[in-house]
């Protein structure tokens, strides 16, 4: 159980990325006695479980200076999933803007000048700040009739750890600050829409889909159950994002929704090959022997970590019979190192 929002007495907070939450290195947000944590999903362990396109609770509203939108997927507070949800990523905007403070920021980490990540910005006809020169961070002030100068004085105002984190956006990951930043407001008819994405974002989205299945067979294979049932997903003829993220929506503890969320993950890996990302292997092992059958203890122990205690890692993956539940995830994985 998180802390209480009637009780925390911080100003930051951050939505889709909580301490615990498997993306989250804690690079932007290390100090937890400044920033609130709101996630969707239960096993991110964040402060508060609430999904951001349904009805905001009553304590929240104009409590943060910053809401900060890290590893939140578009559709959350955008109109751009399927005709049944188009009204739900208006729903969220209107509570991330809700709980902003008249006085405050929402940064969001991860906002490409598209039509899908950017909808809800452009129709509203807000004004913001490009942070970085890729494009990519975006800070919006609650209060649209300020001038540049008075934005910035407000900026400068905000705690040491706020500004902090708007500092770390400009430069993630290698990107480089804007030189030339200046309030913008952009027209929706003028942003590209996703079909028009660059080859390179094509490609790394078309990777993220093969390596969600990869890892969701893993996560099917090495289950030791007699009533395991595979998502039908995986025998579309053709699976786009949209398909599998609708269904992550609507069923955040599935085996899909971990399969996901561990594809990003592996996309965004310091560790090249992935037999030798721990964390990526005990994500997998520690799922599929908690969801094995059980009958009297038999089918749901494990040979090669006992007590899932991963010592002696590298060689009990290596030496590992196929048939294993080691073995079946190590072969699984494989696939995606070529």
């Amino acid at each position: 159980m998180g802390r209480s929002h009637l009780e925390f007495q911080g100003k930051g907070v951050v939505i889709g990325c909580s301490q615990s939450h498997s993306l989250c290195k804690q690079e932007f947000h290390k100090e937890t006695n400044h920033f609130y944590s709101i996630d969707f999903n239960p096993e991110n362990k964040p402060d508060f479980v609430f999904d951001i396109t349904r009805k905001l609770p009553k304590g929240l509203e104009s409590k943060f200076k910053l809401t900060f939108l890290e590893h939140l997927d578009y559709y959350a507070y955008n109109n751009h999933l399927t005709n049944e949800t188009k009204t739900e990523g208006t729903k969220g905007f209107d509570n991330i803007w809700a709980m902003t403070a008249e006085d405050g920021f929402i940064l969001i980490h991860g906002c490409p000048r598209q039509k899908e990540f950017r909808e809800q910005i452009a129709k509203r006809q807000l004004y913001f700040l490009e942070l970085d020169a890729e494009h990519d961070c975006v800070l919006i002030p609650k209060n649209q009739t300020l001038t540049f100068d008075q934005i910035m004085d407000n900026i400068n105002k905000l705690p040491q750890p706020f500004k902090c984190v708007i500092e770390k956006t400009k430069t993630y990951k290698g990107a480089q600050p804007n030189s030339e930043v200046t309030l913008i407001q952009a027209s929706y008819d003028s942003l590209p829409a996703f079909t028009e994405f660059s080859e390179i974002e094509k490609e790394k989205l078309k990777n993220r889909i093969e390596v969600f299945k990869t890892i969701y067979l893993a996560l099917y294979h090495a289950q030791s159950s007699t009533f395991k049932t595979k998502n039908k997903l995986l025998s579309a003829n053709t699976l786009i994002s949209k398909d599998i993220m609708r269904y992550v929506k609507d069923n955040p503890n599935s085996r899909s929704a971990l399969a996901w969320s561990l594809a990003n993950e592996h996309l965004h890996r310091d560790t090249p090959d992935p037999l030798l990302n721990k964390h990526l292997f005990k994500k997998i092992h520690g799922y599929a022997l908690r969801h094995s059958s059980s009958f009297f203890g038999i089918f749901s122990r494990t040979k090669n970590f006992p007590g899932q205690n991963y010592d002696d890692f590298d060689k009990k993956i290596n030496m590992a019979d196929k048939k294993s539940r080691t073995g079946i995830i190590r072969d699984n994985l494989t696939a995606l190192s070529l």
